[in-house]
């Protein structure tokens, strides 16, 4: 888990109400982690928002590490 990426899909960003990916992140510690690449990504699952702008980010950071 020392090397873990951590890519976390805020969902459900069509619902009024819904925690933004700041308040996620927050509500997660993530600011807290020391020395893990993450990224949070606001999504909506049902109209395919954020999805593949969350899967790019995590591709290309992995191709990064790689070389």
């Amino acid at each position: 888990m020392s090397k873990s990426i951590i890519l976390v899909l805020a969902n459900k960003q069509d619902l009024k109400g819904s925690m933004s990916p700041a308040e996620v992140s927050e509500g997660l510690g993530l600011h807290d982690l020391k020395n893990k690449i993450w990224h949070i990504q606001g999504a909506c699952a049902i109209r395919g928002e954020g999805i593949y702008d969350g899967l790019d980010w995590l591709a290309s950071t992995l191709k990064q590490l790689q070389e």
